[in-house]
């Protein structure tokens, strides 16, 4: 189960695309691509990059892992 299929979801309706029309940029099926955005399914790491890529936003965003700069500066903390 994948839980970041509510973030996937927000994104692409902010940029006001439908399930169909983000699965064809990122040459998926429409069927495929709404069980990553459902939470069936874990998208692999090469769809994370495209969907980053094609929505516009950072891994660390999609991923739900906070933001780079927060990570950044927890490791220069350390």
């Amino acid at each position: 189960m994948w839980e970041r299929g509510d973030v996937l979801r927000d994104i692409r309706l902010d940029r006001g695309w439908t399930q169909e029309a983000l699965a064809a940029r990122i040459n998926l099926s429409a069927e495929q691509y709404r069980r990553y955005e459902a939470g069936a399914e874990e998208p692999p790491i090469e769809v994370v990059v495209y969907l980053c890529i094609v929505l516009d936003t950072t891994p660390y965003h999609l991923m739900g892992w906070g933001s780079l700069q927060d990570t950044v500066a927890a490791d220069m903390e350390s």
